[in-house]
């Protein structure tokens, strides 16, 4: 269970990072 915990809180990071880039890239194409 603790395993699976640890990779379910990897992904919501990677996840996280993610939408922040895509926010960052939308941001830069709108200007």
């Amino acid at each position: 269970m603790g395993d699976t915990h640890g990779g379910f809180r990897t992904v919501n990071v990677l996840t996280a990072c993610a939408r922040r880039a895509i926010d960052v890239d939308t941001q830069i194409r709108r200007v």
